[in-house]
């Protein structure tokens, strides 16, 4: 007899914490994907029209960004090519904070204040959330203007031996391994790939590592390496998300 009350008070206290949540935990639980994403810019070669390499705007790198925030978290970093990488310019955006939950259908045990306060809570989690969306976003794009306006200058695309893929690509890779959260990252060359400066080698690219070449030409100084081809950056985008 004293068994049974024992086990009646455990399944008693089990039903009065279940009453503390709105929803079941395979329904709010969800794994956020962490994107780390590096973006090469280039528009060497561009006035002699020897590679038709499309010309990325901010506004694309912007929604690359959003994109990024509306599915996880994570980073996107921007550069470009030119003929000496080491001190380009370049834009970064990074977004560790979590995108809040919706609560659940609200169950039939839950009392309706409960629930309403939970309803609450979210909805001003979602507009704090929004603002540092917004304010991140305001932040990168401000940053890739600059960067595009020197990717895309007639003094970039002037120079003689003026395409340091390699440095380009090295640079990438060390932005990218800043972000130790994310188990497979993509490198992004909106390029011809071809490597004509007289500068430092290309490093090891290790297999978390994806090279993406968004260009209508063969792999160029990265043939081999390039392991996925796409002819838009909309493909880009829908490949990544």
């Amino acid at each position: 007899m004293k068994t049974l009350q024992v086990l009646a008070l455990a399944a008693l206290c089990s039903i009065f914490t279940s009453c503390h949540h709105t929803t079941d935990t395979t329904e709010s639980a969800k794994t956020e994907k962490v994107y780390n994403v590096a973006v090469i810019l280039d528009g060497t070669d561009r006035l002699q029209n020897s590679n038709a390499i499309s010309l990325i705007s901010t506004a694309e790198l912007t929604d690359l960004a959003r994109k990024i925030a509306e599915n996880g978290t994570g980073s996107l970093f921007v550069s470009y090519v030119d003929r000496d990488c080491s001190n380009n310019y370049f834009a970064l955006f990074e977004m560790n904070q979590q995108k809040p939950q919706a609560p659940g259908k609200k169950k039939e045990y839950i009392m309706q204040s409960t629930y309403d306060k939970e309803v609450q809570e979210y909805q001003m989690a979602e507009i704090e959330y929004q603002k540092i969306v917004t304010d991140a976003l305001e932040a990168f794009s401000d940053n890739c203007e600059r960067v595009t306006k020197a990717a895309y200058s007639d003094q970039t695309a002037s120079e003689k031996q003026g395409s340091d893929v390699f440095g380009a690509v090295n640079k990438a890779l060390k932005a990218i391994a800043a972000n130790e959260s994310a188990e497979f990252s993509h490198i992004v060359l909106v390029s011809d790939c071809v490597h004509n400066a007289q500068t430092e080698k290309l490093a090891e690219i290790p297999p978390s590592v994806e090279l993406i070449a968004v260009n209508t030409s063969e792999g160029g100084s990265l043939e081999g390496l390039i392991s996925k081809q796409l002819i838009t950056f909309r493909q880009l985008i829908n490949y990544l998300f």
